[in-house]
């Protein structure tokens, strides 16, 4: 459940935020033209939408395990290095080859 929520939370957000991209993308007529009222107007959306997604993020941490977070998602998030900065090594690939040679080797 709370590897659920954890990715609809972002989900949720994208259904808030979509809606009003066009209306981002149009306002820029608006601002050749000058017109403060349709600006004002988009950017209450905009307001509107960050907000509700604010909301949303609040939920977050009663939604999703902290621990889980913390110790699953945030390390995987950050990418896959060992303490040498390689990155991931997979089995059976030699880490001294450039990955390419490894790819693509016919």
């Amino acid at each position: 459940e709370s590897e659920v929520n954890f990715h609809m939370v972002p989900c949720a957000m994208q259904s808030v935020v979509g809606p009003i991209i066009p209306e981002v993308v149009a306002a820029s007529v608006a601002v050749v033209a000058g017109d403060n009222t349709e600006i004002r107007r988009v950017l209450i959306h905009i307001l509107a939408a960050l907000e509700e997604c604010r909301l949303i993020m609040k939920e977050l941490w009663s939604l999703v395990d902290q621990s889980g977070f913390y110790d699953v998602y945030r390390p995987a998030l950050g990418g896959w290095h060992d303490d040498q900065g390689r990155g991931v090594v997979l089995a059976g690939v030699d880490p001294s080859e450039p990955l390419a040679d490894t790819c693509f080797a016919t």
